[in-house]
C-alpha cells in the first residue's frame, strides 16, 4: 500500500486472464430447424471428431425450436480442443424466405429466344408486407441486430430483382395464382420447344 500526503492508495488487484477456447474445427453444414437426428451424414461427422451426437441433436433442435420445424438453416459447428462445441445459427437464406413467401422451389429459368413477343415471366409474386416481416425475422439474429428494418427491406428487394419475383403493395390468392400460372405455361412451352429441337437433331 502506498501513501500520497494522507491518503492511501492500494496496489492494483492482479486478475488472471483465462485462455482463449481454442477450437480445432469448424463445420459448416445445413440442417432442417428443430429435426436434428443421428442419422447420417451427421451422425458420422461429429462422432468421428468425438462430439456426442444426441447432445448435440438435443441442444440444436431447442435452441432452433422457434422456427418451423424442417427449415433449412445454415449452421456452423464450432468444435473445441476438449471435444465440446458451440452452435452458430444462421438465419434462413434470403433465397429460402422469399421462395417460401412466393410459394415456390426455385426461381425462373434464364430467358430465351424460344418464344418471339411472348415476355419472360417473374418466378412469383410477394407483398410489402412479406418484405416487412422476413427483415423482421433476419433482424432477430445477432447478425443483423444493427441494421435498421429499412436497410434489410431494401436488401430482400434486391434480392427478389436477382430471382425476379414481383414486389406489389398487397397480394390475394388470385394474384398469387396468377403469377404462377403464367410462370408454368412459359415453362411448358420452353420444355416443349426444347424437346422438339432435340428430336429435330437427331
Amino acid at each position: 500500500m502506498k501513501k500520497f500526503g494522507g491518503a492511501t492508495l492500494k496496489s492494483p488487484r492482479k486478475f488472471k486472464v483465462g485462455k482463449p477456447e481454442v477450437v480445432t474445427n469448424i463445420i459448416n453444414t445445413t440442417l432442417p430447424a428443430g429435426q436434428a437426428a443421428p442419422a447420417p451424414p451427421l451422425g458420422p461427422m461429429l462422432g468421428q471428431r468425438g462430439i456426442p451426437i444426441g447432445t448435440f441433436c438435443s441442444d440444436y433442435n431447442m435452441k432452433t425450436s422457434h422456427y418451423r420445424p424442417g427449415i433449412p438453416l445454415n449452421v456452423a459447428i464450432n468444435i473445441k480442443v476438449d471435444r465440446s462445441f458451440s452452435l452458430d445459427i444462421q438465419v434462413p437464406s434470403d433465397e429460402w424466405l422469399i421462395q417460401s413467401a412466393c410459394g415456390i422451389t426455385e426461381p425462373i429459368r434464364p430467358p430465351t429466344d424460344n418464344q418471339p413477343g411472348v415476355p419472360h415471366p417473374y418466378s412469383g409474386v410477394t407483398s410489402l408486407k412479406h418484405i416487412f416481416h422476413m427483415a423482421a425475422v433476419k433482424q432477430r439474429h445477432d447478425r443483423f441486430k444493427f441494421h435498421t428494418l429499412q436497410e434489410l427491406c431494401q436488401i430482400l428487394a434486391h434480392k427478389c430483382v436477382e430471382m425476379r419475383v414481383k414486389i406489389l403493395p398487397s397480394v390475394d390468392e388470385d394474384t398469387i395464382r396468377h403469377y404462377l400460372h403464367t410462370r408454368e405455361e412459359w415453362e411448358k412451352e420452353e420444355e416443349r420447344i426444347y424437346l422438339e429441337k432435340l428430336e429435330a437433331s437427331r
